[in-house]
């Protein structure tokens, strides 16, 4: 058996309804399930066969989803590890007298007469580190929504007959990793169905796809062996088991239990037939489980079914000596699943191993989930949007330039005229406005050096005599359009810092951004291009505006 892990990213909200019964509240799932999983990789096979309404005909659609694969559920990931619901066997020291860390008992590997008092159940999700057991949080939001379907109502911005609900949503910016088991042929085959590049697909998961909720990335990893059980897993003939995700038992009819808690008969009996007799179940700790489905497509619900909930554990003990023979069969089972709806996830079981469990420390391992890796479409967006008001500070720099510049009166048709070669330049740069610039305004000079030396006439043009009369920062302009030469909001201003600066100590700076989508301030040219034009043409027009004085004498 290989799997295929899945990482999905969360790009905005997401809501996993809880409950499918329409509330005031509406809480979300923690977890993508394996069905969420299987739905959106269906809807999109279907799509990139297109093979529409009539799926259901095609048998590779149905071998791949309903016969041959198991889709896992997605839990939230940390440190580029998937966390898993933490056994319910495992306690947690309620008063740990000052020490840095409560101990954690695990009362599935514990003798009864060795077992302490003042423990408490310990739930959650964790990941395993080399420091131990890491909780891992996954970080929610509640929204307000109102009924405005009808038109005045939406007009109006309320609802006039109190149709006021909250949804809870799992927060944007969150990694979650599931994966897919099955045949090599298979999970190739369905890559290929899927069409997935290396970059992934974006998709929508959960409720109300058409408001700002659901929307993700989804990639595949590297396809890779499922583990094996190594003797390590066996004490005193038994192997501890727990169940990944929820289990849903077959009833003898063959559908599964609408009602209770299955019993110990229940959860055997399909470990007997693949394992074969001489083996029995020693202690199990369990947690009913209720499920319940909408399925879009056929605007009706599954039948509710009852069953034990992931993190159950329970010890599974042979009679007689564990074969490799014995582990190769139960490995197997474990990514076949058991029960009912193993496609769907349900049933996977996992290897819970002996251990003495202990906590890690918070402080060198914090619980938090990944942020995801930014796609180059968000980048590009963030790098047009710091451009834009880069530009914005740009035409500050020019106005208060121009404020402060020394500038002769009947200056008026110089900065036309030179807004015209600006313009002029633009129309014609060949990968540089700034060259083009330049260039064309030494030209000029040269012109007027020819004419000084055919003519023996020492006055100068009238144009670039302005280029030397006019000045700013006690620099003549025309010493900002030779090269090298630092531009004027290049050499007082630090741009980054100005329009990236923090009012309040936790404010996230614009540094952060930067780091976060991986741009670096290398990454925009000040020096040329938009921002060299930006400058230009708003110090041409806001020295037009302004009312020239007299040079001094």
């Amino acid at each position: 058996m290989k799997r295929l892990p899945v990482f999905i990213e969360t790009y905005s909200p997401l809501i996993l309804t809880a409950a499918n019964n329409a509330t005031v509240m509406t809480e979300t799932r923690k977890t993508i399930s394996g069905s969420i999983l299987r739905g959106v990789l269906a809807a999109r096979y279907c799509n990139q066969q297109g093979l529409g309404k009539e799926a259901h005909r095609n048998p590779n659609f149905r071998h791949l989803f309903f016969d041959a694969l198991r889709f896992v559920d997605a839990q939230p990931a940390m440190a580029g590890k998937r966390a898993f619901v933490l056994p319910l066997s495992l306690q947690k020291e309620k008063s740990h007298g000052g020490a840095a860390l409560p101990q954690v008992q695990d009362l599935l590997q514990i003798a009864l007469d060795n077992r302490k008092d003042g423990f408490k159940s310990f739930r959650g999700l964790a990941v395993e580190t080399e420091n131990g057991l890491q909780g891992v949080q996954v970080r929610t939001n509640l929204m307000l929504h109102m009924n405005r379907s009808e038109g005045k109502r939406r007009l109006a911005g309320k609802s006039d007959d109190g149709g006021i609900f909250n949804y809870e949503s799992i927060d944007a910016g969150q990694s979650f990793i599931g994966s897919i088991v099955g045949t090599e042929a298979d999970l190739t085959a369905l890559q290929d169905g899927l069409d997935v590049t290396a970059d992934g697909i974006t998709c929508h998961i959960g409720r109300s796809h058409f408001t700002q909720y659901g929307q993700c990335l989804l990639r595949f990893g590297n396809m890779e062996n499922c583990p094996s059980i190594g003797t390590d897993a066996i004490r005193e003939r038994k192997i501890l088991l727990r169940f990944d995700t929820s289990y849903l038992p077959v009833k003898a009819n063959g559908t599964c239990a609408d009602f209770g808690i299955p019993d110990g008969k229940e959860l055997l009996q399909p470990l007997i037939e693949h394992m074969g007799n001489g083996f029995s179940l020693q202690e199990i700790y369990a947690s009913p489980v209720e499920v319940e489905k909408f399925v879009g497509i056929w605007s009706m619900k599954q039948p509710k079914c009852f069953g034990l909930a992931a993190g159950s554990v329970f010890a599974l003990q042979k009679d007689s000596d564990w074969t490799e023979e014995d582990l190769v069969r139960l490995g197997a089972l474990l990514y076949e699943g058991i029960g009912m709806r193993r496609a769907e996830g349900f049933g996977q079981l996992r290897v819970w191993p002996w251990q003495s469990i202990r906590l890690a420390d918070k402080n060198k391992n914090k619980a938090i989930c990944e942020m995801p890796s930014i796609p180059e479409t968000v980048k590009q967006q963030v790098e047009q949007i710091i451009s834009r008001r880069i530009l914005e500070q740009i035409r500050l720099y020019a106005h208060k330039d121009v404020q402060d510049m020394y500038i002769p009166a009947g200056s008026t048709h110089f900065f036309a005229r030179l807004l015209q070669l600006l313009e002029k330049a633009k129309e014609q740069e060949n990968g540089s406005l700034r060259t083009a610039m330049e260039t064309s305004l030494q030209s000029l000079q040269q012109h007027n050096d020819n004419l000084v030396r055919e003519k023996k006439d020492k006055h100068l043009v009238p144009f670039v005599e302005r280029l030397q009369m006019v000045s700013l920062h006690n620099q003549q302009l025309k010493d900002y359009f030779t090269k090298a030469a630092l531009q004027p909001y290049e050499e007082l201003h630090n741009i980054m810092q100005d329009i990236g600066g923090r009012e309040k100590e936790k404010e996230a700076t614009l540094e952060d951004l930067m780091q976060d989508v991986g741009l670096k301030q290398q990454d925009f040219n000040f020096s040329d291009g938009e921002f060299y034009y930006e400058y230009w043409y708003w110090v041409c027009y806001f020295a037009r505006k302004k009312k020239n004085k007299e040079a001094s004498a």
